[in-house]
């Protein structure tokens, strides 16, 4: 509550008891956000658990943390005003039907007597100081056609993976597995008939892999702009990966034209493990999986594509969170198991495939 407050009388000013209630609303999301990533309901004051960046009316702000300091700043007058979000009455005091209180005191020694009327003597204190930072980003124009990409496939291929992971888990997947997405995933592209990458709105609803087929739904989807040199793009993007984590298998991420497909993982020993695929058809092999675990490195390795593919600093994304499920009986397993057979035997090469015959 008390960073909130600072960030809110930094953009806006505190005036009103409307602003009080924007505060507080704020301040306890944030809270609840904070207790997700931590994994504890009840948060310290070490300096680990605050954040660099924040959203604050669809704007985000730069932290950073120096010296010392409290929910305490200096206004115009030489005064200093105390925002306190627990229920106090108007001289500050504990109250059981109170709310929170903009106390304003006018010196550095009113401050002292202040604290030492509402707490015991014996108190510990710890102080933090925070400064706070704006930055404005320049929006470039034209990014989409300044890093095309000659990949048209590359979300098709995505689609194709996302949709494969539910019958066969991406953990167990291996070089041939990722060749045969990489086929399969050319020939929808082709059946499609669309001469172009293919956008969000292109996207089918279902997909039939190895005879089975798979729901996909069309979840979140998320427009923004990610720089390699800018945190505060990086940890929006880690947000939107983090809320959206729950529910979904995966989703598809247009950098520019260039699409690239992250499949979560569910695993027992890590809570967040991702498979991150990139598919370039001027590669060899052309398909390939990264396997990263945890939300902050999958976004730094998203911005190291756009380093060393688009060489930009700066680009426009679009994001679409998908969920794929179906409902395979016995039969159908086995055929896909054939399937994949079949599929593993076709791209093998001529010296292993005639031993095979010969057994």
């Amino acid at each position: 509550m008390s960073l909130i407050a600072l960030i809110y009388k930094k953009i806006k000013g505190i005036h009103t008891c409307d602003d009080l209630v924007q505060i507080l609303e704020m301040g306890n999301q944030l809270y609840s956000t904070l207790s997700q990533f931590t994994g504890q309901v009840y948060l310290n004051c070490k300096l680990n658990y605050l954040l660099s960046m924040i959203d604050l009316s669809e704007e985000n702000y730069q932290l950073n943390y120096k010296c010392i300091g409290v929910s305490i700043y200096y206004i115009d007058n030489g005064n200093y005003k105390i925002f306190d979000s627990h229920a106090r009455d108007e001289y500050g005091r504990s109250h059981p039907s109170g709310t929170c209180v903009l106390l304003e005191v006018p010196s550095i020694q009113g401050l002292v007597q202040c604290f030492q009327t509402i707490h015991s003597l014996s108190d510990n204190y710890e102080l933090r100081g925070v400064q706070i930072s704006t930055y404005e980003v320049t929006r470039v124009n034209n990014l989409r056609e300044e890093h095309n990409c000659s990949c048209k496939q590359c979300s098709a291929v995505g689609l194709y993976a996302m949709c494969h992971s539910v019958a066969k888990s991406c953990s167990y997947w291996n070089s041939r597995t990722l060749c045969c997405i990489a086929d399969q995933g050319n020939k929808l592209y082709h059946n499609m008939g669309i001469n172009r990458c293919l956008r969000m709105a292109d996207l089918y609803t279902s997909l039939d892999i190895c005879g089975v087929e798979i729901s996909v739904q069309h979840k979140a989807q998320s427009y923004g702009m990610l720089s390699t040199s800018l945190n505060n793009t990086k940890n929006k993007l880690e947000n939107l990966i983090f809320n959206n984590y729950s529910g979904n298998i995966g989703f598809l991420l247009w950098l520019a034209s260039y699409c690239i497909t992250c499949i979560f993982q569910q695993t027992v020993r890590v809570k967040y493990m991702f498979s991150l695929l990139t598919y370039e058809d001027t590669c060899e092999p052309a398909i390939q999986q990264i396997k990263i675990s945890g939300i902050p490195p999958l976004v730094q390795a998203i911005s190291n594509i756009v380093t060393k593919k688009l060489k930009a600093d700066i680009v426009h994304y679009e994001m679409q969170f998908l969920s794929c499920t179906s409902n395979m009986d016995l039969h159908q397993i086995k055929h896909m198991e054939k399937h994949r057979q079949k599929c593993n035997y076709d791209n093998m090469e001529p010296a292993p495939k005639k031993k095979r015959l010969q057994q």
